[in-house]
């Protein structure tokens, strides 16, 4: 007789050197699922889903590392009338006026109706708006996101320099705002290159924009410029990558206050702020001009993802979510 595995799915394999760090714990025992080639969309999603789903057997339990593969794999499981412990991590339903996002809304509600599928959010006040947006009541396991240790820096910060970067949810309708009423900043910007090309013109002179580059030069950028500023257009988790790395190289982050920011920014370890742009320039312009301050919350911002949110105290959460319901 077979014995349940734990299989951990993914949809880039280009994580799986990260990953690695999951094998040093009590984690150490799932089977790590990588395919070929990263699921870029909703398409090839279901069908390695569904291949992977054949080569599983009624007890084993699957974690899912991104969402929606996990919304994916039920269905195919009531379709085909199979039973598997579905464990998806890390719920990034956002909340847009679009047929998409209607769908994705109608999928989501009807899965987490089921409350055998176990779930993690990145933000407790993040599972309280999950369950607002879809007329729920269920329990999400507080799981934060993964911080893989600091990285000695050597790189000298300039003065005056403010750094935003990332892909999903930045606001830069807001960072064009802020740098507009801010003409002796520097802002260091990267973005994907639709967005560059789309709002080109609209970045005034003191904007230095690069997009679709390495991420060795993404970190170079961010580690040359004074602070992190991370204006967001959603709730949902979005910048947490990018402000991790803020913290591995000791720099304070501005960031919106939003539901999921909260649980990872407070005041004594960063600044949040509102959507008004006054309030980031006031608290920009206050932040390069008070160093010790500055420093001291970036130290504290720092020492919260090396005991919050380090791997070990990942794979220990992990590890007991899994275990107190692989048999559920």
């Amino acid at each position: 007789m077979q014995n349940d595995r734990i299989y951990f799915v993914f949809d880039d394999p280009g994580d799986r050197e990260k990953m690695k760090v999951l094998l040093n714990y009590e984690t150490k025992k799932y089977v790590q699922v990588f395919p070929d080639n990263k699921l870029r969309t909703p398409k090839q999603m279901l069908l390695f889903v569904n291949e992977f789903i054949a080569r599983t057997n009624n007890g084993d339990a699957i974690v899912f590392w991104y969402d929606f593969m996990g919304i994916l794999c039920y269905l195919i499981c009531k379709l085909k009338g199979i039973k598997r412990k579905i464990i998806i991590l890390n719920i990034l339903l956002k909340d847009k006026p679009t047929i998409k996002n209607r769908i994705a809304k109608f999928l989501y509600r009807f899965v987490l109706k089921d409350n055998t599928v176990i779930t993690t959010v990145t933000s407790k006040e993040y599972g309280i708006w999950v369950n607002n947006l879809l007329k729920l009541n269920r329990e999400h396991y507080l799981l934060h996101d993964i911080y893989y240790g600091d990285e000695v820096s050597n790189t000298t910060a300039y003065n005056n320099t403010v750094f935003c970067g990332g892909r999903n949810g930045r606001d830069w309708d807001k960072v064009i705002e802020i740098a507009n009423k801010m003409p002796s900043v520097r802002f260091n910007c990267v973005m994907p290159g639709d967005i560059w090309r789309k709002k080109e013109k609209d970045f005034p002179h003191n904007v230095v924009a690069e997009y679709d580059i390495p991420e060795n030069e993404f970190l170079d950028i961010l580690k040359s410029s004074k602070i992190v500023i991370m204006p967001l257009d959603t709730e949902s988790p979005a910048g947490l990558v990018a402000i991790f790395q803020a913290g591995m190289y000791n720099k304070m982050v501005i960031a919106s206050n939003t539901v999921t920011m909260r649980e990872y920014i407070t005041p004594d370890k960063g600044v949040l702020c509102t959507q008004n742009a006054d309030d980031w320039v006031k608290n920009i312009e206050h932040s390069l001009n008070n160093d010790k301050e500055t420093a001291d919350k970036a130290r504290k911002f720092n020492y919260f993802l090396n005991d919050v949110c380090s791997a070990s105290k990942y794979a220990e959460t992990l590890f007991n979510i899994v275990e107190e319901n692989k048999n559920g």
